[in-house]
């Protein structure tokens, strides 16, 4: 029979969803006629964590549940390439078939969590009694999801050789190292060539019946455009989408030269399968516990001046997520790519952590979603958001019901639009985020969508060289009556200022009840309101303190209180009864001092009940 973790863990597979809330995991398995309520998934889910999930509470009173397991899968185990900072690399050591029909009957490689670190790291994390392939599904879901997904009709390109493109993590196709197509185009004719390759787009079958490959094929040939092959027809409920492979390089940027062909009213759109390296931009990033765990940005803007040498910065824009801190780095001049690499060779390691270093390409692409989380995205609402710049939108999807992901047909028409992002956000009250990929040494490409961005401590700068600034914020809300007395008190002040500073990179005022915070906000996969965020950090900062509601205080316990002002907050509700508060691990001894053996008896304590929940406020 299977477990309830193991089905709570099923739901998010079968949903190909990393974040659901408690409600909709519990009708999923009621639907499946498994015999559970909220509370199971809840108390299920809180073993996982923080191995596997993360829990936040809403205001509505549900919880949200995120995939964000603290286990990894090292990929660079298979290759021989893992290189540990300590004695023993701290993720899991697999067989990439490791869910099943493995080739080799005799393989070397692990295919269980039985023995060694594998075994180790699971029991660490309280998933030793999950289903292994279960468990790796999930892994291989959360890394995937911070890249468009594989089924998402934009982002299937290239040939049948390289089918893979942007996103998929393969040599070929959109993702090919061609430095702005500064390859051979000479008339030589190869087989699977990408330089003689096009994206195609329009309308789906429903939307255009009349419309199909072979009237595409005729309306090329009327321009002496042959069509010598195709790959990767693919469809989706707005869009059809080919790959073509032209017969002469030169057809390539003759029909780009006018990429959008009308017939009868059907939009053809027509854009290049290679992706352009970006001269000015680069990537650096290192695995990290938590954002304390960061390199510091005066560290690290002092090491990037090493690799770029004669070159300036234009901007850093940190992209950083919980478990990896994410550099982008944008210059002012085209960089010297090779002396890059060859500095970085020189020094891989800053502040004890291995960095790794990573080209992109130019963006095209974008994530937008509304503010109000409860509110859905349409095809209705991208033609209104996209009004101005419609005509150029080459595909778009619907990942969510309140997320658009949308791309151009060219890096010059998404330069174009983007210049107005600022005006755009405000006046629709949405969130535009750009869909950035990467390439490594190997050329594999793999995709990093903003939406995962901390707040930077080095430049509040976007990714994109035309937009994307973090806009600064004043977001206010209201704190509980216990969080007031820490807030207020002179030295809790301080540090609960510093911790949001930390957290959030911003600055907050505190009056009575009222915090108010100026600054940027990370920006959520699914739109997490500022207030709900502020509220979080507050709520995490207050758990280092225990609460204490004392009746009847004697006056020398109150000049105890008095004496021990400096380290212990305390506030008179009426007469002699005081809620006292203090770090969790000196309430104890502080309430020993407080009441001393000999009077004990005279004092009636009650507990103040302390519960970290987020205030409905």
């Amino acid at each position: 029979m299977t477990s309830l973790p193991d089905s709570i863990i099923s739901v998010f597979l079968e949903k190909r969803q990393c974040v659901l809330t408690d409600t909709e995991v519990n009708n999923a398995l009621v639907n499946q006629g498994i015999s559970c309520n909220v509370e199971d998934i809840r108390r299920h889910v809180q073993l996982l964590s923080p191995g596997l999930f993360q829990l936040i509470n809403n205001a509505n009173e549900r919880v949200t549940i995120r995939v964000e397991p603290k286990i990894e899968i090292c990929g660079e185990f298979l290759n021989n390439n893992c290189k540990p900072k300590g004695k023993q690399c701290d993720r899991l050591h697999i067989c990439r078939h490791f869910q099943g029909n493995c080739p080799s009957q005799n393989c070397g490689f692990p295919h269980d969590f039985s023995t060694g670190y594998n075994r180790k790291i699971i029991a660490e994390n309280h998933c030793q009694y999950v289903n292994p392939i279960l468990l790796i599904k999930l892994l291989r879901l959360k890394k995937s999801s911070s890249r468009p997904p594989a089924s998402r009709l934009s982002r299937t390109r290239g040939s049948q050789s390289s089918r893979r493109g942007r996103g998929y993590g393969h040599s070929h196709g959109r993702g090919r190292s061609f430095s702005n197509h500064a390859t051979s185009r000479n008339s030589i004719v190869q087989k699977d060539d990408p330089n003689r390759q096009v994206d195609v787009s329009f309308p789906s079958s429903s939307l255009a019946k009349q419309m199909d490959m072979e009237m595409i094929e005729i309306l090329l040939n009327l321009h002496d455009i042959k069509i010598e092959d195709k790959f990767n027809e693919n469809e989706n409920e707005y869009f059809r989408r080919v790959t073509i492979q032209l017969g002469r390089i030169d057809d390539v940027e003759k029909l780009l030269s006018s990429p959008v062909i009308n017939h009868h009213g059907i939009d053809i759109k027509f854009k290049h399968t290679n992706q352009i390296i970006d001269r000015t931009r680069f990537l650096l990033k290192t695995s990290i516990n938590n954002v304390q765990d960061k390199i510091i940005s005066s560290r690290m803007e002092l090491y990037i001046s090493t690799l770029i040498k004669n070159n300036s910065i234009s901007k850093i824009s940190d992209l950083s997520t919980s478990t990896e801190q994410i550099i982008l780095v944008h210059c002012n001049r085209d960089i010297d790519f090779d002396g890059v690499r060859q500095a970085y060779k020189s020094k891989q390691e800053l502040s004890g952590k291995h960095l790794t270093l990573n080209q992109v390409y130019e963006c095209d692409a974008l994530e937008v979603h509304y503010n109000d989380t409860n509110k859905s995205i349409t095809v209705e609402d991208l033609k209104i958001i996209f009004e101005s710049a419609w005509n150029d939108i080459f595909a778009f999807n619907f990942p969510t019901n309140n997320c658009a992901e949308i791309e151009f047909i060219n890096t010059q028409a998404f330069k174009r639009w983007i210049s107005t992002v600022e005006q755009i956000q405000i006046k629709f009250q949405i969130t535009i985020n750009p869909i950035l990929d990467s390439v490594d040494e190997n050329n594999d490409t793999e995709s990093i969508s903003s939406t995962h961005a901390a707040p930077s401590t080095i430049d509040t700068c976007s990714i994109a060289s035309n937009g994307f600034d973090d806009r600064s914020r004043q977001t206010t809300i209201k704190l509980r009556p216990d969080w007031v007395l820490i807030a207020t008190h002179p030295k809790f002040k301080l540090e609960y200022k510093e911790f949001i500073h930390n957290e959030l990179s911003g600055e907050i005022d505190i009056h009575d009840d009222e915090v108010t915070y100026s600054g940027s906000f990370p920006q959520h996969i699914h739109g997490m309101k500022n207030n709900v965020t502020l509220q979080e950090k507050t709520n995490n900062f207050m758990r280092n303190f225990a609460f204490r509601t004392f009746y009847k205080l004697e006056s020398r316990n109150i000049e105890i209180l008095r004496a021990n002002a400096a380290t212990v907050a305390f506030n008179r509700i009426i007469d002699n009864d005081y809620m006292i508060a203090t770090k969790v691990l000196e309430m104890p001894g502080f309430v020993r001092k407080l009441f001393a053996k000999n009077n004990q008896h005279h004092q009636q304590e009650q507990p103040y009940l302390k519960t970290n929940t987020q205030s409905n406020n």
